[in-house]
């Protein structure tokens, strides 16, 4: 169902609506402004000591059932720690918070000493100093965080995994975002 709201130009979207409605969500939707793909990291809190991939490994060998933190059970962030757990041949004890913010918060006060997070949130604090960033999900290093390698750079091949994201909107609403004209090309 979409609400509509006289009060402003926007739509409000209940994603329970898809259920009861019978067209495929391709007819319903549009993508309506740029989708852009972004890495997750896979970061050390200063306090475990670590400043690689290679070394967090040694440690959990060592040290098995390291927490780690991410934004939720099933996201893009759990998959790739438990992906690259599974090929280190490691345990590490998955924290899943009600969102990022909640996370990060935990990883900064050095409450879970892993995260795996999206990057952009963490960037901050890795140039503060507060966060330690070992790797990234993505094919080639991000423009963004040059000096941090790739997952694939630090041993891990395929292990690639990006965080689409975009809008999606209803086809009257791509109308009167760019009007009639601009739908005939």
């Amino acid at each position: 169902m979409v609400h509509h709201s006289s009060s402003s130009d926007f739509d409000h979207f209940d994603p329970a609506s898809l259920l009861q409605n019978r067209l495929p969500p391709a007819k319903r939707f549009y993508s309506g402004y740029g989708t852009r793909a972004a890495a997750v990291v896979l970061a050390a809190h200063p306090s475990l000591g670590v400043n690689s991939v290679a070394e967090l490994v040694a440690l959990a060998k060592i040290k098995p059932g390291l927490a780690y933190a991410t934004s939720g059970a099933g996201t893009q962030q759990h998959i790739a720690a438990e992906w690259f757990a599974n090929l280190a041949g490691i345990k590490l004890t998955h924290v899943p918070y009600k969102g990022g913010g909640q996370a990060i918060t935990d990883f900064i006060g050095g409450q879970v000493p892993l995260a795996s997070l999206g990057a952009a949130p963490l960037v901050p604090h890795y140039r503060s100093g507060r966060a330690k960033l070992l790797a990234q999900t993505v094919h080639t290093r991000s423009p963004n965080l040059p000096d941090v390698p790739t997952l694939e750079e630090s041993g891990f091949k395929g292990l690639v995994i990006e965080q689409w994201q975009g809008v999606f909107l209803p086809p009257r609403r791509r109308r009167r975002l760019w009007g009639a004209s601009m739908l005939k090309s």
